[in-house]
């Protein structure tokens, strides 16, 4: 049991810092677009590492169903749903958003 409890904290320590590279990604980007271009062009520079970094979170409901943190599902499912549908429902499908 030892063996599975050591491997669920590194399967989620890897999780952990995939998902904070992506998102500290998607800051600097932001920060440096900002910084030489104005926000017009911020959302089209961090918009593939903003997806991939939001879509990556859907995990975390599985995390929760299988028991692997001890978030309920009930309130992790309403918080990702919502920046799923932002980032999928909305700003990709309308562009021009």
């Amino acid at each position: 049991m030892a063996g599975l409890a050591s491997l669920k904290r590194i399967y989620l320590a890897v999780y952990s810092w995939v998902v904070f590279a992506g998102v500290l990604q998607v800051l600097y980007w932001a920060v440096q677009t900002l910084r030489t271009s104005g926000y017009e062009a911020v959302y089209a520079a961090v918009e593939r590492p903003l997806q991939f970094a939001q879509t990556a979170a859907i995990l975390e409901i599985f995390h929760g169903m299988f028991g692997l943190v001890r978030s309920p599902v009930s309130a992790t499912l309403p918080q990702i749903g919502s920046r799923i549908y932002v980032t999928w429902a909305i700003l990709w499908s309308f562009p021009e958003t």
